[in-house]
């Protein structure tokens, strides 16, 4: 048995010695074969893609330390004073990048343009990172930046104007359009030729009428989009106008009218038709510095060829993330701050939030809460000036508007003549009512400055007035200034009803001893306690300015003055009785007019005497 296991082994060993000889060969010759192989296309493509490539990081993009600053939701002048606040923040930090965080559905463009304007002039380069929605807005504030990397939801494009108007949002007309394109295509083109992007492309991004193709020059590799005009300069024929990659679903190529675009204005080519006035605008708008991209001649026709027909100007470029890396606008798909930290080979990244005080004045912005403000702001001041005294109304009034105003003077964008109007407004009135009697110009001119003031706080502290912000601001501030100024109306008159019963009011006016005869100033203010007779005469015991207070012989009621202002310890008359109080008119008693004696009437006579006599 041993004699056979012996045998086994030296056959195995024999069969093993060659087996072991052959895998050392391939294995010593197979760095060579791969140098000299060669695979064939159909090998190349069954090969499968490398799932995590590291990625190279360019010198230029690499930073230390990485500043993320998010920019969610509407872009409005708050956002805006939010985001250069912060960019200042994280350059004074030691930021080497700063990546604008992304996700908005568009905004007002002179708060867009302020963010852009903040972007070129950083002393670090300025990434945006699309995490979500990149409309409108979005598309300026990404294309202002030095490169662009998205996340896999990433939408971006349709950056055409609108204008906000009451009843919603509404598409500009021929006229407006024309005068707004202007700095808008003025602003794609300067970050166009800033940051690489093509300049005809662009456009397409805010202007219907866009007809481009791509073409490729084969010994270089250039790749460039032309429009129709530059067609014929470089190829015979007609364009191929089958299968545009932008388009209106079911369009089928065929373009809207003529999309020849208008005549070129010095550097400036425009893509779609154009007014000359608008070319020559955004001409004028173009930044001298920056080169425009080199223009195609005939001497190199035969030189290109046809990649894809592009767009038929039927539709405003809106593009995923995908497209926008198939198109040259994103540099990387980006999914957390993990990929971001990769991006730039980072080794610290930090996030800058909002502020709590933007947080404060984004809400305190908003129209509806500007609205509820100015009508808690006038019942106060109307429950203060006709119940001098009370303090609170005025306090809770004098609070409201200075909420109204915070807003500007929160983020430090101005304000201030909105406020010395509103206070010199209300230093009027007050003068008006208190320091001179009657209605005048004073008062006049006082409620002008108020509302005036109050009105302007819906203005914007920038932007184009041809674009209809700030008329559409204008209007929204009119249309919530009247509403707010009915309800505060009719909240007076439920206040003037009510007064007495009303919770919290009635516990700051002087209630009457419960041991005294006399009825309570609660009981008097809210509603006569005695039937008062028209012509029955009283002494005020306050300034009426208009309303006030009276003593009808052993009541004392709320009362209106005729004409507007009666002092006090003035002999009065009642001229109207009504469920509110009454009106009275100053009168002259015979042989007293510096006192006052209860029970002086009509048919009751002089008195005279020590105490209490009638006069």
């Amino acid at each position: 048995m041993l004699a056979s296991r012996r045998s086994s082994l030296q056959t195995l060993r024999a069969w093993a010695r060659p087996a072991w000889i052959f895998a050392w060969l391939v294995l010593a010759l197979s760095p060579l074969a791969a140098a000299y192989r060669q695979p064939g296309a159909a090998e190349a493509s069954a090969s499968p893609a490398p799932t995590s490539a590291p990625m190279v990081v360019p010198a230029a993009r690499r930073a230390k330390n990485v500043a993320v600053i998010p920019i969610k939701g509407e872009i409005d002048r708050v956002t805006s004073a939010s985001v250069r606040r912060r960019i200042a923040e994280a350059q004074a930090a030691s930021a080497e990048a700063i990546v604008l965080e992304i996700d908005t559905p568009g905004g007002t463009l002179g708060a867009t343009f302020e963010i852009c304007e903040a972007i070129e002039s950083a002393k670090v380069p300025v990434v945006a990172w699309i995490n979500g929605l990149g409309f409108s807005a979005g598309t300026y504030i990404a294309l202002a930046c030095r490169e662009i990397v998205v996340s896999p939801a990433a939408q971006f494009g349709d950056a055409a104007p609108i204008a906000p108007d009451v009843s919603g949002l509404r598409t500009l007309g021929a006229t407006e359009r024309a005068k707004v394109l202007s700095p808008v295509i003025a602003r794609l083109v300067n970050s166009a030729r800033r940051n690489g992007y093509d300049e005809q492309f662009v456009q397409g991004f805010a202007t219907l009428g866009v007809e481009l193709w791509l073409i490729e020059r084969a010994d270089t590799g250039e790749r460039r989009y032309i429009t129709r005009q530059d067609w014929s300069t470089l190829f015979d024929g007609a364009p191929p106008t089958a299968s545009p990659r932008f388009a209106i679903l079911g369009s089928g190529g065929a373009p809207r009218g003529s999309t020849k675009p208008g005549p070129s204005w010095g550097t400036f080519r425009p893509a779609a038709p154009l007014l000359p006035d608008t070319v020559r605008d955004v001409e004028a708008a173009l930044d001298a510095a920056l080169p425009p991209p080199r223009a195609l001649t005939g001497a190199e026709k035969g030189k290109w060829t046809l990649v894809e027909y592009v767009s038929d100007g039927t539709s405003l470029f809106t593009m995923d993330a995908t497209q926008m890396q198939a198109y040259g606008f994103a540099r990387a798909i980006v999914r957390d701050t993990e990929g971001l930290k990769a991006f730039f080979a980072a080794q610290n990244l930090t996030t800058f939030e909002v502020q709590w005080y933007e947080w404060l004045a984004a809400f305190l912005d908003q129209r509806m809460v500007k609205g509820a403000l100015i009508v808690i702001g006038l019942l106060g001041l109307f429950i203060e000036m006709t119940h001098p005294g009370l303090i609170l109304p005025g306090a809770v009034a004098f609070f409201s508007l200075a909420l109204i105003l915070a807003p500007d003077i929160l983020l430090g964008a101005g304000g201030w003549w909105e406020l010395i109007a509103v206070v010199l407004g209300i230093a009027l009135i007050l003068l008006e009512l208190f320091v001179m009697p009657g209605f005048g110009v004073f008062g006049l001119f006082g409620l002008v400055l108020l509302f005036g003031g109050l009105l302007g706080t819906f203005m914007p502290s920038s932007g184009f007035p041809e674009s209809g912000e700030g008329s559409s601001n204008l209007l929204y501030g009119a249309v919530t200034l009247v509403i707010s100024t009915v309800v505060a109306i009719v909240g007076m008159y439920f206040v003037a009803k009510h007064f007495g019963r009303l919770p919290v009011i009635n516990r700051l006016v002087l209630q009457s001893n419960p041991d005294d005869d006399a009825p309570s100033l609660i009981s008097a203010m809210a509603e006569p306690v005695a039937p008062v007779a028209i012509g029955a005469s009283g002494l005020t015991l306050s300034p009426l300015r208009p309303s006030g207070r009276v003593q009808i012989d052993d009541a004392v009621l709320d009362a209106e003055a005729e004409g507007g202002y009666i002092p006090a310890n003035q002999p009065v008359r009642v001229t109207a009785v009504t469920s509110f109080g009454i009106r009275v008119e100053p009168i002259t008693l015979p042989g007293r007019t510096d006192a006052y004696a209860p029970g002086t009437g009509p048919g009751q006579g002089p008195a005279s005497g020590s105490e209490g006599g009638r006069g």
